[in-house]
């Protein structure tokens, strides 16, 4: 039994980039998917911002983008 389990936090820019996952923008009206630059903005100072604070735009359209929280890629059975 693992005795100090703690909760994985995911919930910042910082958080994301600990756990290797990857936060994806879908833009609806242009029906496009792409990923948040979340190295970048960790080095600009935002690695302990709230990801729901965040507001991102399409750079098409400039329309809002939805996020989507993305786990590591599985990697291959054995």
């Amino acid at each position: 039994m693992l005795a100090h389990m703690h909760p994985i936090q995911l919930q910042t820019v910082g958080g994301l980039l600990a756990r290797d996952h990857t936060l994806g923008l879908y833009c609806h009206h242009c029906d496009r998917w792409t990923e948040a630059p979340l190295e970048r903005l960790a080095s600009e100072g935002w690695g302990r911002t709230p990801i729901i604070k965040l507001r991102f735009r399409c750079i098409v359209c400039g329309g809002p983008a939805q996020r989507q929280l993305r786990p590591p890629a599985a990697s291959p059975a054995q």
